[in-house]
């Protein structure tokens, strides 16, 4: 029997009328409810309280909204048959949005929701309905521990239904075997709170003067005086129309107001009821408007920690409960999920994908497995050895040796044999690293008091906050806590002169002593000068690298310290958190700082080898030399690359064969340069 005329099946008029305009809200609602009254405000808090209907309908429009879709039992999407229509076109009054809404709705508001399954056509309901499960009543069958029926009572008969033709969302209670918990039974101090609060608040600007205001004179008056006074301040003032006019007092008369809204705490408390209500919802304060604790960066916080705590949660178990309740129970070889993937919040940032990629293949893991658990969107069949694990060093795969690898790649290293060679290269390298031990301490050193004033900065500023109790954005607590960066700056650079000046000095004088003519001043060669400017400006960036690492790990923080704390029910500003969590954010501080004075070495190495080769590669064009030649360490340090170029012979203003002009050109990758301790020599025919 189709649905429609089995629910409706009264001849009552009024119903009647009802079905003919096919209103949406006829199907919920038979009997006109007045909440007007107090106990009916209370009852119904969906439709009288501000902030229940707005956390419960950010959680059910915020479902509804994301794609439910059908898959075959091989992860096939489905985008047409019987089950594609049945929750793409639900009922002849319902929308799939309205579908889903419906159900957050009733799940979220009363603890539990009923669906109902209509015309099953070859093992397939034809439509799904949904309505208020306070009409609902079960009936237990003989054995008193099975339902046997759910009855509907629409107001004027009662309607049966079998177990299979429902499917029943609830949320666990413990209090109750069958029935849902409903969150608002939770809330019900707080709603009446709530009401009361709203009651008096109508009642304040209503009354106006109200019970509140008296009327002071040292003056003796008459009943008959007592009486016009009274009468004349009510129909002037004593409305919400009339409120806050102008009144002349006269003859002595004094104007008090007994009641004081905040004596009775009555702003924070109202406050308190929307944080309880909200938490309770588990909807972050600013995803109804509340932006009072929120920034952008928090507010982003808490949009995710909706989707990853409400949202997702809820679309779990409805999946569940769709897969044994419908799928299973109708022996269909489909499942329904609900799709996150386009949703902006949940996406992982690309960047901390390729980081996290990277750190696991260099432990090894096969590029494969990394693909599939980052999602990365590649084909690993259009990857050679993708499922192979390599380790650091050569990357060889693992369990290979060295031998069979080379073999495999055919990659060769022409290992210079000389001793000749190997003399120049020690020679090269000892006097490099005069200069580079001597530029590192003095970036240890420069590192350290850029710790010690961050550290200093951290702890004044805590110290002010728990005086002054004051908010703060978190942009300007991060700029105010970090050291001066625009000093820094200029600091690193004056600290990176007299080094990059004696790189010059040092790579001109090798050359000239290689080719037996005389040195020349770096000052009298424009492509040196250029150099060094760069340089000192590019010496900077190791201040904006410090600077983004501090503020993005403490803001990172701050923000986990903010979500911790609501979920706990406590909603902390930026300065709260940074307080509360001050002994974390010091230890991360000394952390970043700890590692920049580790890198300071490698800094002064990259920094100073390239000052070196720069004027080694202009003093052999001074001198006319046509041709150089790469030459390596030859030790285990040296990269697989490099090593196969040992030996190179080039024209000089041509590339060598990994791109470079010359070893450490300062226009090459940081994967060619760093650290790099190669050198160009002069090659005479």
């Amino acid at each position: 029997m189709k649905f429609l005329n089995r629910f409706f099946r009264s001849e009552n008029k009024e119903i009647s009328q009802r079905i003919e305009t096919k209103s949406y809200n006829a199907l919920w609602f038979f009997r006109d409810i007045s909440p007007e009254n107090l106990d009916n405000r209370k009852k119904y808090p969906y439709s009288n309280l501000t902030w229940v209907y707005a956390c419960v309908n950010k959680i059910a429009k915020t479902l509804a909204k994301v794609p439910f879709r059908i898959y075959d039992n091989s992860d096939n999407l489905i985008e047409k048959g019987a089950v594609y229509e049945l929750f793409n076109y639900v009922n002849p009054l319902m929308s799939r949005f309205q579908l889903w809404e419906a159900l957050a709705v009733f799940l979220t508001l009363k603890g539990e929701c009923i669906l109902i399954l209509d015309q099953i056509v070859n093992n397939i309901p034809q439509e799904i309905w949904v309505f208020n499960p306070d009409r609902f009543a079960y009936k237990l069958a003989a054995d008193g521990k099975n339902i046997a029926l759910w009855s509907y009572n629409n107001g004027f008969e009662t309607i049966d239904f079998t177990p299979d033709e429902i499917i029943y969302f609830r949320n666990f209670n413990p209090y109750d075997e069958v029935r849902g918990l409903p969150p608002v039974k939770v809330l019900t101090a707080t709603i009446e709170n709530e009401v009361y609060a709203q009651n008096f608040n109508n009642a304040f600007f209503k009354n106006g003067l109200g019970l509140g205001t008296v009327l002071k004179t040292e003056k003796n008056l008459t009943q008959q005086q007592i009486e016009r006074l009274k009468e004349y301040f009510s129909q002037k003032y004593n409305s919400l129309t009339k409120a806050h006019k102008v009144a002349i007092l006269e003859g002595g008369l004094d104007l008090v107001n007994t009641i004081n809204q905040r004596d009775a705490e009555f702003i924070n408390s109202r406050k308190m009821n929307r944080e309880e209500i909200c938490s309770v919802f588990g909807v972050p304060p600013a995803l109804v408007g509340i932006y009072e604790y929120a920034n952008y960066a928090n507010a982003e916080a808490q949009r995710k920690i909706f989707y990853e705590d409400t949202i997702i949660p809820l679309a779990k178990y409805i999946e569940d409960k769709l897969q044994t309740d419908f799928f299973d129970r109708f022996k269909l070889d489909y499942y329904g999920q609900f799709d996150f993937s386009d949703v902006d919040v949940l996406k992982e940032n690309l960047k901390e994908k390729v980081e996290m990629a990277k750190t696991l293949f260099y432990m090894g893991v096969p590029f494969k497995a990394i693909n599939e658990r980052l999602n990365l969107g590649f084909n690993p069949d259009d990857i050679p050895d993708s499922e192979e694990g390599y380790l650091p060093g050569n990357l060889l795969p693992i369990g290979a040796s060295p031998q069979q690898e080379e073999s495999t790649k055919q990659v060769k290293a022409k290992y210079i044999e000389s001793d000749v060679r190997a003399k120049y290269w020690n020679k090269y390298v000892s006097e490099l690293s005069i200069v580079e031990n001597s530029f590192a301490k003095k970036l240890k050193l420069f590192f350290y008091d850029l710790r010690k004033e961050t550290l200093s900065n951290i702890s004044t500023f805590l110290t002010k906050s728990v005086k002054a109790n004051t908010e703060a954005d978190i942009d300007a607590v991060l700029n105010e806590i970090i050291f001066d960066v625009s000093k820094a700056k200029e600091k690193v650079s004056i600290i990176s002169l007299p080094f990059y000046e004696e790189g010059l000095k040092r790579g001109i004088r090798q050359i000239a002593r290689d080719l037996n003519v005389s040195e020349f001043n770096y000052n009298t060669n424009k492509n040196l000068l250029d150099f060094l400017q760069t340089k000192q400006t590019k010496i900077k960036e190791v201040i904006d690298t410090i600077d983004k690492q501090f503020k993005e790990r403490v803001k990172k923080i701050i923000d986990e310290t903010i979500a911790e704390a609501y979920r706990e029910g406590t909603i902390l500003d930026v300065a709260e958190a940074l307080i509360k969590a001050g002994d974390k954010i010091t230890a991360e501080t000394k952390h970043i700082f700890n590692i920049a004075g580790n890198r300071a070495l490698t800094i002064a190495r990259t920094e100073v080898a390239q000052a070196v080769s720069t004027a080694r590669f202009e003093s052999m064009i001074q001198n006319e030399i046509k041709k150089h030649e790469w030459l390596t360490a030859r030790d285990e340090l040296v990269r697989e690359w490099h090593a196969a170029m040992d030996g190179e012979v080039i024209e000089i203003g041509k590339t060598f064969s990994n791109g470079l002009l010359y070893p450490n050109d300062p226009a090459g990758p940081p994967e060619e340069v760093i650290n790099c301790r190669c050198v160009a020599i002069p090659k005479i025919d």
